[in-house]
């Protein structure tokens, strides 16, 4: 994740991140690269364009799927 894409987090999206144990400000680019790397892709290109829209990446992080997956990973906050 570049820094305008962890700029663009929406405040929502980081309150979301933090209730959960996560601090957005320490996402590293090197990380989130290397990740992307292993996709295919058409993936890594639609999560960059997740990353870059602040409303779809809100959506996201509020869907109870996401805050399900989210409790299960790091625990309920």
């Amino acid at each position: 994740m570049n820094n305008n894409q962890n700029k663009n987090i929406s405040e929502n999206a980081k309150k979301i991140l933090r209730e959960k144990g996560i601090d957005p400000e320490s996402i590293k680019n090197a990380d989130a690269n290397a990740l992307l790397k292993k996709l295919k892709a058409e993936d890594a290109e639609k999560i960059n364009r997740l990353l870059n829209d602040k409303e779809a990446l809100d959506r996201l992080l509020n869907s109870d799927k996401a805050r399900a997956i989210m409790e299960k990973l790091f625990g309920a906050k």
